[in-house]
């Protein structure tokens, strides 16, 4: 044994001797924390943490030669470490390597592709080298790793550098959003009258922050989409639409089937799973569903999630004859979403708005006790059982089950019957685009 480990404790792993020096170094005791982690080196030279916590005290004392010569070594002795990469990086930004820094945080992201702070770093060695698409490429990895970054450029408890590089990637990924849609709209304008595509023109300029969100009703606050001038009501009514009573006709099939997965209870899961980093999917107005994650207070078995969900599917068939003649909405990666939605007694989804307002919600009444209720807008109205339920759900909504059993409902989505034709192309234009953009990247745990 090496003599230097003999005079330590025996019964100390190198992990514990690395923590307790982290201790002496957090009480301002530099001295006998690298005592302890030169011990560690001496019988494993190539130990990640004692290598790293000694670049780092190297660093605070302004002996960046010797800081870049650990990290090195950090990494010939652990070629699969992200971190050793990234640290690296961050040394050769500040001094000035900027293709260095960049081939550094190239490797940090390939070996862990959820290195948040490494995609950041990444796009900004980039977009200072003029590759601006690539840079957005890394940047948007980046918020959708960490979602708080968008706001955090206005956080002034964080370093001003920081807040600069998150200023840079909001810019850079709002540009290239606006030549997405640009795209977007030039294709459209070659298949329809300009005269038909007011609206469409106008819903993106909102969407990027060129023209102002006008609001028609304080309850209806889509967060994501805003299309103007569409009719502000949260309820429409069944007899507006003449394929209700084709699938009102098909309660029987469906609760059928419906009967036969609650009995088997399989394939149902709760519909909030995890409150996921990155997950655009539920805009929140007056709290979060952390009540509901991972609860089957709300649980749902899902047969099409922006995509048919074969093996669900082909438990319902008859659910899915009857859906397949309705002019369901339809878009690449967003729509549309058909499940079965249980919600068990005492469960409340609290108050909350949609993301867009250009679809509608239809929830098909299945199994519905006494003391449930929906409210859209500041209308409550109840579920009748082989009966629609219509509204947009782009107004503050929220559901309840106060009764004794579990209520459940087919839940789907229709395009709002004031698009056109025109408009409807462009919107899935737009998801097309933005899907295909969006497949590239890492998705992070849960979304």
């Amino acid at each position: 044994m090496n003599s230097k480990t003999s005079n330590l404790d025996n019964a100390t792993n190198p992990d514990e001797l690395c923590n307790r020096a982290g201790e002496l170094l957090a009480n301002g005791n530099a001295r006998e924390a690298i005592r302890l982690l030169e011990a560690v080196i001496a019988a494993d030279k190539g130990h990640a943490g004692a290598l790293m916590m000694l670049a780092q005290v190297a660093l605070s004392g302004g002996d960046r030669v010797r800081a870049t010569g650990l990290i090195e070594s950090t990494i010939e002795s652990n070629p699969d470490l992200a971190e050793p990469w990234y640290r690296l990086g961050v040394l050769q930004w500040t001094d000035g390597l900027l293709a260095d820094a960049e081939q550094s945080f190239s490797k940090a992201v390939s070996l862990q592709p959820g290195h948040a702070a490494a995609w950041l770093k990444l796009g900004s060695a980039r977009l200072a080298s003029n590759q601006n698409e690539a840079a957005a490429v890394a940047f948007q990895q980046a918020l959708l790793l960490q979602p708080r970054l968008r706001s955090a450029e206005a956080d002034t408890r964080l370093p001003e550098s920081v807040r600069g590089e998150i200023g840079n990637a909001n810019r850079t990924l709002r540009r290239h959003y606006q030549e997405m849609s640009s795209q977007v709209i030039a294709r459209t304008r070659q298949r329809f009258p300009e005269a038909s595509l007011e609206r469409f023109i106008e819903a993106f300029q909102i969407l990027q922050g060129e023209k102002d969100k006008r609001y028609c009703d304080p309850l209806q606050r889509p967060a994501f989409l805003l299309f103007p001038d569409m009719p502000a009501k949260p309820w429409f009514e069944r007899e507006e639409f003449e394929w209700v009573e084709g699938i009102e006709a098909a309660t029987p099939r469906i609760r059928d089937e419906l009967g036969n997965l609650l009995a088997e209870r399989a394939g149902f899961q709760p519909y909030i799973r995890g409150i996921a980093p990155g997950k655009d999917a539920i805009s929140y107005s007056k709290e979060d569903f952390t009540s509901l994650a991972d609860s089957q207070a709300w649980n749902s078995f899902h047969l099409n999630n922006a995509g048919v969900i074969k093996e669900n599917a082909e438990r319902c068939p008859q659910t899915m004859a009857a859906l397949d003649s309705l002019p369901l909405a339809q878009a690449r990666d967003y729509m549309p979403e058909i499940f079965f939605s249980v919600l068990q007694p005492g469960a409340h989804i609290i108050p909350h708005y949609g993301q867009m307002n250009i679809r509608l919600t239809v929830h098909l009444g299945l199994i519905i006790p006494d003391g449930c209720g929906l409210r859209a807008g500041e209308e409550t109205r109840k579920w009748v059982e082989g009966q629609l339920l219509i509204f947009d759900d782009s107004f503050e909504h929220e559901a309840w089950n106060r009764g004794d059993s579990d209520r459940v409902v087919l839940i789907f989505e229709t395009w709002n019957p004031d698009l056109s034709e025109a408009e409807i192309a462009g919107l899935q234009d737009f998801f097309e685009s933005r899907g295909e953009w969006m497949s590239q990247f890492h998705k992070p745990d849960g979304a």
